[in-house]
């Protein structure tokens, strides 16, 4: 006697439909993560400068929309940032994380008069003077003076005013220093 084998139909209906269902799922998997990749086009973002995602990936295929997540991209510190987005094509749709690298190439700005008049012996808080603009949030208290300013005795003193961000972008400004004895 030789061994038959009989198939049952509805196994085979069942496992046929079931095997279907996963080549589909395979299938529509490997669409959806051709369709929904994104290339990084650009990696350094400068501070201070608008944001916008498209800027910094683009889609692969054509049809595929990148939108930002996070609206007001404001990093706090220089180096590697992650940002969030979503990448749609049609109805589907993935959230992405990828990095972005935060820099600071604008020197700081000094601002203020060209010269100032202080009384005998004071000592100079530069910051009642000038004020320093930079996306540096702590760049107020870095500001000094060059040279060293002697108000033992009046008269006019060349100064240079220098503030270094948080990148190391410096800036300075010449100013003269009015040393009299009485400051009206």
């Amino acid at each position: 006697k030789k061994n038959q084998v009989v198939l049952n139909a509805k196994a085979v209906i069942i496992a046929a439909v079931i095997l279907g269902l996963i080549l589909a799922l395979i299938v529509t998997l490997i669409m959806r993560s051709s369709m929904l990749k994104v290339r990084q086009i650009q990696e350094d973002y400068n501070v201070g400068d608008t944001f916008d995602i498209n800027n910094y990936f683009e889609a692969a295929s054509d049809g595929t929309v990148i939108e930002n997540i996070t609206n007001d991209f404001t990093p706090d510190k220089l180096g590697v940032c992650k940002v969030k987005f979503v990448v749609r094509r049609g109805k589907l749709s993935t959230t992405k994380t990828a990095k972005i690298n935060v820099v600071d190439e604008v020197n700081p700005y000094i601002s203020g008069p060209d010269e100032i008049d202080v009384t005998v012996g004071q000592e100079i808080n530069w910051s009642d003077y000038y004020t320093v603009t930079d996306a540096d949030p702590d760049i107020q208290s870095k500001l000094k003076s060059v040279n060293d300013i002697d108000t033992s005795t009046t008269r006019a003193v060349s100064a240079t005013l220098s503030v270094t961000d948080w990148a190391g972008n410096t800036s300075y400004k010449k100013i003269t220093v009015m040393v009299v004895d009485d400051v009206e």
